[in-house]
């Protein structure tokens, strides 16, 4: 009975020092749930765009370019410009679309970094990810991402994209980042800046 029992502690000691991630086999899977964020979409942006200081964007991502994933955190990847200017915003937020226009549907979140409501891009320097913060997105949504500009900013972003599925609307002011209804923004089709990755996780 004695060996037994030391058989049993023996095998349950063994098995529980093996679990832990597997070389080759990617996050680990408890109850169900992948340990890793997932990509929404990845942008590679190509251009600097100088003197964009004082001016709100909205970048209109549609669902049909955007993976089929849901989950309960975002976080986001911001790339400076190459030279110039630093890119600065005084705050960033995220939301599901209502309809294929720049309003959100109420759900919107503040991305933070490092716990600060402002971010600076250093150019010719590194990307930036915001911090994962928790939001709802439901496949099948576009998604809305804001930014409030600071005095002095150069961007990086991309065109030549699908005229459908990408708009950069901007805007001169700043403070409107959080509000659900917006008015007087202009729109620039087949075109996104400053974010080139969009992750959703657990």
């Amino acid at each position: 009975m004695r060996l037994l029992w030391l058989g049993l502690v023996l095998v349950c000691t063994v098995a529980s020092a093996q679990i832990g991630p597997v070389p080759g086999l990617g996050p680990i899977i408890l109850g169900g749930i992948s340990q890793g964020f997932q990509n929404l979409i990845s942008i590679s942006l190509t251009t600097n765009a100088a003197t964009q200081g004082g001016i709100m964007r909205r970048e209109i991502i549609t669902s049909a370019v955007l993976n089929p994933i849901s989950d309960g955190h975002v976080r986001v990847t911001f790339t400076p410009p190459t030279t110039g200017n630093n890119t600065t915003y005084s705050a960033v937020w995220i939301g599901e679309a209502s309809g294929t226009g720049v309003n959100y549907n109420g759900g919107q979140v503040q991305l933070k970094f490092g716990g600060s409501s402002s971010v600076t891009l250093t150019a010719g320097g590194s990307t930036v990810t915001s911090d994962s913060t928790s939001f709802t997105y439901t496949s099948g949504t576009s998604i809305v991402v804001c930014f409030d500009p600071g005095a002095t900013s150069d961007v990086r972003y991309v065109s030549g994209l699908s005229s459908v599925n990408y708009s950069d609307y901007t805007k001169s002011g700043t403070g409107e980042c959080p509000n659900t209804t917006v008015s007087g923004y202009s729109s620039s089709s087949g075109q996104t800046a400053v974010l080139s990755l969009i992750e959703v996780g657990p």
